[in-house]
């Protein structure tokens, strides 16, 4: 990182900008705390110490530049003001047009799905369009198969209990209120959930 990465103009513009870089050594205390496993390691936190990315071992400056990319729209999309939605989007969408294709543009298109999706009060449409242009261009990374599947095929209807079942273990919380106290809650399966 020192002898390639950190010189790199492009590099030390965006840590300038958005950053507020600080050394640690190993033994250093603060270093506990951050489950560091490999040398070297950069970890991207806010002001009030919440991790937003890592980059393990040493990265070319374009790849770094991704992840820094990457860390700031991940603090970004966390806020929920408007313009941080639209600083997020528009962090990733520098990031795609520095150069045609990356080993993270996969991650970049996926979350600038999402920035453009908060960005827009829910807008579905940016966030389909990106996602989109996410599975035309690389069908095959694990950020293409985390699009919903309503996105593939047309029959299946969008449906948000999906976040639900993520946040609450699989019942909704009306389904969870209907029974008895002693009665166990009623299942509900989504088919996106099962195989």
């Amino acid at each position: 990182l020192d002898a390639v990465t950190y010189p790199d103009p492009a590099v030390i513009a965006s840590v300038q900008e958005s950053f507020v870089p600080l050394r640690l050594q190993l033994g250093d205390p603060h270093v506990r705390g951050l489950n560091i496993v490999w040398l070297p390691t950069v970890v991207i936190l806010d002001h009030r110490g919440r991790e937003h990315g890592r980059c393990v071992n040493a990265a070319p400056p374009d790849d770094f530049l991704d992840v820094l990319a990457l860390a700031e729209a991940h603090a970004r999309l966390k806020d929920a003001r408007t313009e941080s939605h639209a600083r997020a989007e528009h962090v990733l969408e520098a990031a795609l047009a520095r150069r045609p294709h990356g080993p993270l543009h996969p991650e970049l298109l996926y979350w600038l799905a999402i920035a453009a999706y908060f960005r827009g009060h829910h807008d579905g449409e940016a966030r389909d369009r990106a996602w989109s242009e996410l599975r035309r261009r690389y069908p095959d990374s694990a950020w293409a198969h985390r699009v919903p599947e309503y996105l593939i095929d047309d029959s299946i209807e969008p449906d948000s209990r999906r976040i639900w079942q993520l946040t609450t273990g699989g019942i909704p919380s009306e389904a969870r209120n209907l029974g008895a106290a002693d009665t166990p809650p009623p299942v509900i399966q989504d088919p996106a959930f099962t195989e």
